[in-house]
């Protein structure tokens, strides 16, 4: 079953997806004091579930509150997967420890900018594959090498973190 997109508040949207090996969720917006997530949990079947947070562009306390519990809640019995976390969403990681639950963060994005062609974009950095951040990527607009728009120590314990729950 595919559906979507379905709006959670003015500001959040979900689609799902079925595929072989999971149920896709993709969730867009900002996840705020008005997340109801319990239309998206009951559109969910037992099956493991990959949860795309790409599109997050903000959350607040009260939001993170209902995200956590959301997680929480949607782990029990089945793996839950993360991907493509957002800048946004990799900001609340770093600050709040138990933002995850039991899901296991599988990707994150980052901040990079490009001095060359004054590019900023957000690129996807696989887990399994991430053992030090990089220093530079090439820009998707014209291949330079592009830096980190961002301290590169402020990663480091989130980093540490994810490792050791590989």
């Amino acid at each position: 079953m595919n559906s979507g997109p379905h709006r959670l508040t003015k500001a959040m949207t979900w689609t799902l997806e079925e595929r072989v090996e999971a149920t896709w969720v993709r969730l867009s917006g900002a996840v705020t004091g008005q997340a109801d997530f319990e239309t998206l949990l009951a559109q969910l079947g037992p099956g493991p579930v990959i949860v795309d947070l790409s599109g997050v562009t903000r959350l607040n306390s009260i939001g993170i509150r209902h995200w956590v519990d959301f997680a929480t809640r949607l782990c029990r019995g089945r793996r839950v997967e993360l991907r493509d976390c957002s800048p946004a969403f990799v900001e609340q990681l770093m600050l709040i420890e138990h933002m995850q639950g039991n899901t296991e963060i599988r990707s994150i994005q980052l901040p990079f900018s490009c001095e060359a062609c004054d590019h900023g974009y957000d690129q996807t950095l696989a887990i399994t594959e991430l053992t030090e951040l990089p220093s530079t990527t090439p820009c998707p607009r014209c291949a330079t090498p592009s830096e980190l728009d961002d301290l590169p120590e402020r990663y480091v314990p989130l980093l540490h973190r994810l490792s050791k729950e590989r």
